[in-house]
């Protein structure tokens, strides 16, 4: 009989969710997956983003060590070994206006500190390029173009086919803070008519991506740290949410402006 070291507290330390209903369902779902994997490898998969920074800091360097020590909590508690691959948004930051330089700095300095811990890295440019067979379209940036026009002429969001428990209102403020493509100092010859129009096609972005996503990663757990209420944008797979830069908090790291000393 094998005997695992359990060590439910030093997992569950590493888990954002609120309800404890819900933690409790989410660690046992991940349980039964790492009590099976005994002696082999399971594989995780964990969206990363870009904001304002051009430069990583030290939220962003905090935030991939908490991951690394929740993976390495896993691998000694269940005798198995992780790997993970970090898909950056790249997609995310065009829909959103960020300069594409900028985006790329600020990625490079990321993929040092991956390196350091050993994960891997994709961009999700690269990952959705068959949705551009689908659709005739030779460019990525062509297909979020698409995307923002067509947002942009939909004028009852009400109609969108979306989730119950979805908050439209709570994603559209996000929209209208993070999106240079809402703020009209910016100079950008495709914005976006309002906030709400930005989230819609936050939302139909990622539910292209995410098709593609799963197929691409079966086998995986996703890393998040979204609510719940977002779930239906992420692909279909076993999910894993954690804290981001330390316990208790849960800001997405590329968001945070404070730069490192």
């Amino acid at each position: 009989m094998i005997h695992f070291k359990r060590d439910y507290r030093s997992l569950s330390s590493y888990i954002s969710e609120r309800d404890t209903q819900r933690r409790k369902k989410q660690i046992e779902i991940l349980e039964k997956v790492f009590i099976n994997s005994f002696g082999k490898t399971v594989n995780f998969i964990m969206y990363w983003g870009a904001g304002e920074k051009r430069r990583a800091t030290k939220e962003d360097i905090q935030a991939i060590l908490f991951v690394f020590g929740a993976l390495k909590t896993i691998e000694r508690s269940y005798n198995l070994k992780c790997d993970l691959i970090i898909i950056f948004t790249d997609t995310h930051a065009y829909l959103n206006g960020y300069s594409h330089e900028q985006t790329l700095d600020y990625f490079s300095d990321i993929i040092e500190s991956l390196n350091i811990v050993n994960f891997n890295h994709i961009k999700m440019s690269d990952l959705i390029k068959p949705i551009l067979k689908e659709e005739g379209i030779n460019n990525v940036n062509k297909l979020i173009d698409n995307i923002i026009n067509k947002c942009n002429k939909c004028e009852n969001m009400n109609s969108l086919p979306l989730p119950r428990n979805i908050r439209f209102e709570y994603m559209a403020k996000s929209a209208k803070r993070y999106s240079k493509r809402v703020s009209f100092t910016q100079s950008h010859s495709l914005i976006f008519n309002s906030p709400e129009s930005s989230a819609n096609a936050y939302i139909q972005l990622n539910l292209k991506e995410r098709i593609i996503v799963k197929e691409k990663f079966q086998k995986s757990i996703f890393i998040t740290y979204v609510s719940e209420a977002e779930d239906f944008l992420l692909p279909s797979l076993p999910i894993m949410r954690v804290f981001s830069v330390r316990k208790g908090f849960r800001s997405r790291p590329w968001f945070i402006k404070e730069e490192m000393e």
